[in-house]
């Protein structure tokens, strides 16, 4: 019965591999379990009673789609780079991808190929609010806007090749960094014992403070963990990723209500009192030592509170 009330209402849904279809995807034919739970979306009516909507609802919140389910939607794009655009396609189009993370909400995927790869993030909420939400003020455009501000005040980020959208289903696209890994897991795992390798990733990151600091924006959960790490013979290159929640106040806020404090605690135990004032003044926060002491006691009593 849903086949047939989606099957004669336009949904949207074409067979894999239609060559109307805009995508033209892949082979085979649509999911019934998919056809069932989007049928539940599109006919609310007095031949659907409520406690039948709830349950066909819950069986599409429990569930998330495999990419090649994905394959199906025509997104809407907008591209910042329209060639790296053309390229994710076309590994699109072949399947060329691995899954690196998945739960209710969100699936990432990684694509790869010889040039380069890219990373998309595909946003399928579950709760009805937040998929109503997500056809009005989409988080992947939300997140790729971001981006775009961060990286023209100065601030590296991961580079963004578009967003898409199809209904309530949202994807962004943005490029591998070469070499890149977490910074959290790198600090500890393989430069925190290393005395060279630590001052190195100290400086570099200063650095980046630094650059976040001059741009004046905030982020309400601004840790290690946030960063990529890119590691060469001479150099340590940091880059924000999931930059959704950071904002752009009117008037620029002190370093604490910036989010670097909650950053620069995660080495309040290798960084003496003694180094710190010029540690920090290599951040751009404090202009002399007397200032840099008294910043950084107060974000080590700031953290202890915490």
């Amino acid at each position: 019965q849903f086949s047939k009330i989606v099957g004669e209402s336009e949904a949207g849904f074409r067979p894999l591999g239609d060559p109307s279809s805009a995508s033209g995807l892949g082979q085979g034919v649509v999911p019934a379990r998919h056809m069932a739970s989007n049928a539940c979306e599109y006919f609310i009516s007095p031949l659907n009673p409520p406690t039948i909507f709830k349950n066909c609802w819950r069986k599409r919140s429990e569930s998330v789609a495999p990419m090649s389910e994905y394959l199906l939607l025509d997104f809407t794009w907008t591209w910042h780079d329209p060639a790296a655009g053309e390229e994710f396609l076309e590994l699109w189009r072949d399947g060329q991808s691995e899954r690196v993370k998945h739960n209710p909400n969100r699936s990432v995927f990684l694509l790869k190929s010889e040039k380069r790869s890219f990373y998309v993030k595909i946003d399928h909420p579950k709760r009805f609010f937040h998929r109503l939400r997500a056809r009005f003020h989409p988080k992947v455009k939300a997140e790729y806007d971001i981006a775009l501000t961060l990286a023209a005040k100065g601030v590296p980020v991961i580079d963004m090749v578009g967003w898409g959208m199809k209904g309530d289903v949202g994807a962004l696209v943005s490029l591998a960094q070469p070499g890149a890994v977490n910074a959290k897991d790198y600090w500890y795992d393989q430069v925190r014992g290393d005395e060279i390798a630590k001052e190195r990733f100290l400086t570099q990151l200063a650095g980046f403070v630094k650059a976040y600091v001059n741009s004046g924006v905030k982020h309400p959960d601004f840790h290690l963990g946030n960063l990529l790490v890119t590691v060469d013979a001479e150099d340590f290159g940091f880059h924000l990723v999931d930059p959704y929640r950071v904002s752009f106040p009117t008037s620029r806020p002190d370093s604490q209500e910036s989010g670097v404090w909650t950053l620069l605690a995660t080495f309040r135990d290798v960084i003496p009192y003694s180094k710190a004032p010029s540690f920090l003044m290599k951040c751009g926060l404090p202009e002399d030592d007397d200032d840099g002491l008294a910043l950084w006691r107060r974000i080590i009593a700031a953290e202890a509170e915490d």
